[in-house]
Protein backbone atom coordinates (compact mmCIF):
# COMPACT_ATOMS: atom_id res chain seq x y z
CA UNK A 1 0.00 0.00 0.00
CA UNK A 2 1.49 3.46 -1.24
CA UNK A 3 -0.66 6.68 0.09
CA UNK A 4 0.13 10.57 0.24
CA UNK A 5 -1.94 12.91 2.44
CA UNK A 6 -4.02 10.58 3.31
CA UNK A 7 -6.58 11.50 6.18
CA UNK A 8 -7.29 8.65 9.01
CA UNK A 9 -8.75 11.23 11.55
CA UNK A 10 -10.93 9.93 14.19
CA UNK A 11 -11.30 6.27 12.04
CA UNK A 12 -11.52 3.32 13.71
CA UNK A 13 -8.71 0.97 12.46
CA UNK A 14 -7.97 -1.35 15.52
CA UNK A 15 -5.39 -4.44 14.66
CA UNK A 16 -4.96 -2.76 11.17
CA UNK A 17 -2.26 -4.42 9.02
CA UNK A 18 -0.40 -1.71 7.60
CA UNK A 19 2.87 -3.99 7.21
CA UNK A 20 5.33 -2.39 4.49
CA UNK A 21 3.37 0.01 3.77
CA UNK A 22 3.87 3.96 3.06
CA UNK A 23 2.24 6.33 4.52
CA UNK A 24 3.55 10.38 3.46
CA UNK A 25 2.56 13.14 4.85
CA UNK A 26 -0.54 11.46 6.06
CA UNK A 27 -2.69 12.01 9.23
CA UNK A 28 -4.27 9.92 11.95
CA UNK A 29 -4.96 11.91 14.29
CA UNK A 30 -7.41 10.60 17.20
CA UNK A 31 -7.36 7.23 15.48
CA UNK A 32 -7.90 3.90 17.52
CA UNK A 33 -4.80 2.22 16.70
CA UNK A 34 -5.11 -0.21 18.80
CA UNK A 35 -2.63 -3.32 18.49
CA UNK A 36 -2.12 -2.26 14.94
CA UNK A 37 1.08 -3.48 12.95
CA UNK A 38 3.18 -0.96 10.99
CA UNK A 39 5.95 -3.32 10.98
CA UNK A 40 8.45 -2.41 8.40
CA UNK A 41 6.46 0.35 7.30
CA UNK A 42 7.48 3.94 5.44
CA UNK A 43 5.92 6.80 7.73
CA UNK A 44 7.30 9.63 6.79
CA UNK A 45 5.90 12.79 7.59
CA UNK A 46 2.82 11.17 9.45
CA UNK A 47 0.97 12.93 12.06
CA UNK A 48 -0.59 10.34 14.75
CA UNK A 49 -1.26 13.17 17.23
CA UNK A 50 -4.04 12.04 20.18
CA UNK A 51 -3.87 8.70 18.74
CA UNK A 52 -4.44 5.14 20.47
CA UNK A 53 -1.73 3.42 19.34
CA UNK A 54 -1.55 1.10 22.51
CA UNK A 55 0.16 -2.32 22.05
CA UNK A 56 0.60 -1.18 18.31
CA UNK A 57 3.97 -2.89 16.58
CA UNK A 58 6.59 -0.01 14.80
CA UNK A 59 9.54 -2.71 14.47
CA UNK A 60 11.31 -2.17 11.72
CA UNK A 61 9.43 1.21 10.83
CA UNK A 62 10.40 4.52 9.67
CA UNK A 63 9.07 7.24 11.45
CA UNK A 64 10.83 10.21 10.58
CA UNK A 65 9.14 13.36 10.85
CA UNK A 66 6.25 11.71 12.35
CA UNK A 67 4.18 13.22 15.02
CA UNK A 68 3.13 11.09 17.91
CA UNK A 69 2.43 14.22 20.67
CA UNK A 70 -0.74 13.10 23.16
CA UNK A 71 -0.54 9.89 21.76
CA UNK A 72 -1.89 6.54 23.68
CA UNK A 73 1.86 4.76 23.81
CA UNK A 74 0.78 2.32 26.17
CA UNK A 75 2.94 -1.23 25.17
CA UNK A 76 3.71 0.14 21.96
CA UNK A 77 6.58 -1.35 20.45
CA UNK A 78 9.22 1.52 19.58
CA UNK A 79 12.46 -0.45 20.32
CA UNK A 80 13.21 -1.53 16.87
CA UNK A 81 12.57 1.47 15.00
CA UNK A 82 14.40 1.56 12.35
CA UNK A 83 14.81 4.85 11.45
CA UNK A 84 13.84 8.15 12.01
CA UNK A 85 13.10 7.99 15.73
CA UNK A 86 15.12 11.41 16.33
CA UNK A 87 13.18 13.39 14.39
CA UNK A 88 9.95 12.19 15.71
CA UNK A 89 8.16 14.28 17.86
CA UNK A 90 6.35 13.90 21.37
CA UNK A 91 8.58 10.49 21.65
CA UNK A 92 10.81 11.44 23.29
CA UNK A 93 9.98 10.76 26.91
CA UNK A 94 8.83 7.37 25.91
CA UNK A 95 11.94 6.00 24.24
CA UNK A 96 14.21 7.41 27.15
CA UNK A 97 12.25 4.73 29.26
CA UNK A 98 12.74 2.07 27.00
CA UNK A 99 15.98 2.68 26.06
Amino acid sequence: MFATSVVFDGAMLRKGDFREAVFRDSSFVRASLYEADFSGATLTGVDFRKADLSKANFAGADVSGARFDGAILTETALVNVARGIQTATGIATVMAIAG
